[in-house]
């Protein structure tokens, strides 16, 4: 059968249930059909043989083979959703046919999607969608003022999540970091770095109180007239949030730092190493690669990865423990 997710977009994503099949070790009873087109392409009937793909080692896939069983089984096709799960509203085919969104702005199950997003990237652990489902708010404001005994959570994941909190509160974190967090609509970690190195947040804020907010941001290098109009049109669900964490979080502004040396992770996370360097004055984060990357850090010598394929020929790739044992000698070159 089927289960249905509602993504940030509102978009509604299936997901395929089966006979759980093993892969390395690891049981998968189920598998993300991704797309509304996916949905309709695989054509599905409850009792049909299918095939899981393990792809790249992370992802199961579905797909159905042409065989007598298939071929002969009555049971109807699994019929599409029409309306939401998270909110019941009705449901909307896009134009192209590949994707179904549902119709209410205020959906739930968008903003619980946003608020998981919004603390993974926030570096919470633990706290997926049933967790924010507990909690039952949403907004960044929300999230950090509400009391422990309001949190509906279990003892352990109270304790958790407020030792997070105050983790945020205590620590430094980019401007764009926090604004990619928020929820913007497709605008992620890097078009706010762009926007952020030429404005502050303040002057973000004075751009969106005036009358030509789109015009401005457009100026920018990297930043077109969809992301300019989101920003615009999003700004008033996000400015609670905004103030409150220009008067709270420890927030270094990045406006004039195009010049930082960039220091780049690939194969593993470690925030804390990436705090420590940012706090010495370097851009140093998991996003991409570009030429003029100055140190790529992976998990051990011979790691190869699509950002070790992108450095420069002056990117020195380093091992993260040879890195961190040498750290003075490495960053002094």
């Amino acid at each position: 059968g089927y289960t249905y997710s509602v993504g940030k977009d509102r978009s509604i994503t299936p997901k395929a249930h089966y006979d759980p099949v093993e892969f390395m070790g690891t049981i998968q009873p189920n598998s993300s059909v991704h797309s509304y087109a996916n949905f309709m392409d695989l054509g599905l009937r409850i009792g049909d043989i299918i095939d899981v793909t393990y792809v790249n080692d992370v992802m199961a896939q579905v797909s159905k083979p042409a065989n007598e069983h298939n071929a002969s089984n009555p049971n109807p096709l699994v019929p599409f959703i029409d309306k939401c799960p998270a909110c019941g509203a009705p449901i909307v085919i896009s134009e192209s046919g590949k994707a179904a969104y549902c119709t209410n702005p205020d959906c739930i199950g968008a903003k619980i999607s946003i608020t998981v997003d919004m603390l993974d990237k926030l570096g919470f652990e633990g706290f997926a969608e049933e967790s924010v489902k507990a909690i039952g708010v949403h907004s960044f404001v929300e999230l950090m003022t509400i009391p422990a005994e309001n949190l509906n959570l279990g003892e352990a994941d109270t304790a958790s999540f407020i030792a997070q909190r105050e983790h945020l509160l205590n620590r430094d974190i980019y401007d764009y970091e926090f604004m990619g967090s928020l929820g913007f609509t497709g605008v992620a970690f890097d078009k706010w770095q762009k926007i952020l190195n030429k404005y502050t947040i303040d002057e973000v804020i004075d751009i969106e109180d005036s009358t030509v907010p789109v015009g401005t941001l457009q100026t920018i290098t990297g930043i077109g007239y969809k992301t300019s109009k989101t920003i615009a049109d999003e700004f008033s669900l996000y400015r609670e949030s905004i103030e409150f964490a220009i008067k709270n979080l420890h927030m270094v502004t990045t406006k004039g730092a195009a010049n930082k040396k960039k220091i780049r992770f690939t194969g593993f996370r470690n925030p804390q190493l990436a705090e420590l360097l940012n706090s010495m004055g370097y851009d140093a984060s998991d996003k991409s690669v570009t030429k003029d990357t100055y140190i790529l850090l992976v998990p051990q010598e011979g790691h190869v990865s699509t950002k070790t394929q992108k450095a420069g020929p002056d990117t020195k790739i380093i091992a993260v423990d040879d890195f961190i044992a040498h750290m003075d000698e490495y960053l002094s070159e």
